[in-house]
């Protein structure tokens, strides 16, 4: 793959002072800092988190967050958490209303007492969740809540629907147009496996298109996602990346 992960380095370096500052901000800056176990994929309804190990504020639950070791949540009714574990692959969908707990590795009921009919799990293969972890440098928490514009080196860019956006993808060989082949039999697998809410397919598939600079394709995954889940202010955050893209081709 002669392009693999080379989005992802870039956007990392580029990233990795402002997720120190958004850390610091939101967290105590010491040692005892509890790594990141996975990720939310999707929130909906009244959710809210936190985490007592760091003395953490109750605050509502956002798609695309990390969580942490002992990270607890409480689901009002009718609300549904999403949530995939780096370690192992496991992916929990938790109904309200509820209140769990995380450890490193799975979601459980806070009263251990009551009847666990709140959670559905399936197993995500690990080249998925390699890749899906990968999206999240690119949510910045800091603008999930911005609309209208957003700044780039300085100044305001007017917020374009990502269909009009002109970009070209990049010229593929032979090898790498059978590879991407077989990332969409993946896709086309894990598309029929998948809730019609749930955006991990999209995900995935996203993280590679972007390795192989295939900005047409991912304008296609971006419509489906907000189709999946509208008004989920972290895919909007995946459209300001595909925008800056645009605005590096002009130059």
């Amino acid at each position: 793959m002669k392009k693999i992960h080379g989005f992802a380095i870039n956007q990392i370096y580029a990233v990795i002072p402002i997720i120190f500052v958004l850390i610091c901000f939101q967290l105590p800056c010491t040692a005892a800092s509890l790594p990141d176990i996975g990720m939310i994929t999707m929130v909906k309804g009244e959710i809210i988190y936190w985490n007592n190990n760091v003395n953490e504020k109750k605050q509502a639950a956002q798609g695309f967050m990390k969580v942490r070791p002992d990270d607890e949540f409480r689901l009002a009714a009718d609300s549904e958490l999403q949530l995939i574990f780096f370690a192992n692959g496991r992916k929990e969908i938790w109904k309200g209303p509820a209140e769990l707990k995380l450890s490193e590795a799975m979601g459980q009921l806070a009263d251990k007492n009551e009847k666990n009919d709140k959670l559905t799990v399936v197993q995500i293969p690990t080249k998925v969740v390699n890749e899906v972890r990968r999206i999240s440098p690119l949510i910045d928490p800091a603008k999930l809540h911005r609309s209208g514009s957003y700044a780039i080196r300085g100044y305001q860019v007017e917020k374009l629907p990502v269909e009009k956006l002109s970009l070209k993808s990049a010229s593929l060989d032979i090898e790498e147009r059978e590879e991407l082949d077989s990332v969409k039999q993946t896709y086309d697998a894990l598309s029929l496996s998948s809730a019609s809410n749930d955006i991990t397919p999209e995900l995935y598939l996203f993280s590679i298109l972007a390795d192989y600079e295939q900005f047409e394709d991912i304008k296609q995954i971006l419509v489906k996602m907000k189709k999946k889940q509208p008004g989920n202010p972290g895919i909007e955050q995946l459209e300001d990346w595909l925008r800056n893209q645009a605005l590096k081709q002009k130059g």
